[in-house]
């Protein structure tokens, strides 16, 4: 008797941590900044961007520690990586205007998202472009978010840390966002 009341508890509490699982989170995710320095184009990239999504809002909350970039550029990874840890966090947060786009097929959807930055304790809003595209994998259905655009470096406050950089930083991302698991 004793056996199947604890066996019943650990399913219920089981099912209701399911069903509470309401955030998505990656630790991984890829982006892609591309500025100018010189006439000369500069790539910086990392694989550490870390993205929240909270299901019943739609808010997407991310950071991404700037050293972790990679460039390829000798004296800039240096720069980088010699940047006040307070100074080298970025973080941004959205809210993805569209409901439900993660439980149901659809074409592919592009929207204007505005989103709040923030770098070196200040905050900016800016514009990037978004486009989700569904997509179904046998068990498995998700949505690929990807967001791109091009951003004033002086606006943001990057031009102030690093003089000789051009005008503008593209930035872009790609993540995938997977349905919230429920029973």
């Amino acid at each position: 008797m004793g056996l199947k009341i604890f066996i019943s508890v650990i399913a219920f509490l089981s099912a209701m941590v399911v069903q509470a699982q309401t955030i998505y989170r990656t630790t991984e995710g890829h982006i892609i900044l591309i500025g100018e320095q010189k006439g000369q184009k500069i790539i910086a990239e990392s694989h550490k961007l870390f993205i929240l999504l909270d299901y019943k809002t739609m808010e997407v909350s991310g950071a991404l520690d700037l050293k972790t970039l990679v460039t390829g550029v000798d004296y800039l990874e240096k720069r980088l990586k010699d940047i006040e840890a307070e100074r080298s966090q970025i973080t941004f947060s959205g809210t993805i205007p569209i409901d439900n786009f993660i439980d149901q097929p659809h074409l592919p959807v592009s929207f204007n998202w505005p989103v709040k930055l923030m770098i070196d304790n200040k905050s900016y809003e800016i514009s990037l472009k978004g486009t989700l595209t569904h997509f179904n994998g046998g068990e498995a259905i998700a949505c690929m978010l990807g967001a791109s655009g091009d951003l004033s470096s002086d606006m943001i406050g990057l031009k102030k840390m690093y003089p000789e950089l051009g005008d503008e930083v593209k930035v872009q991302f790609t993540q995938t966002i997977l349905r919230k698991n429920e029973l």
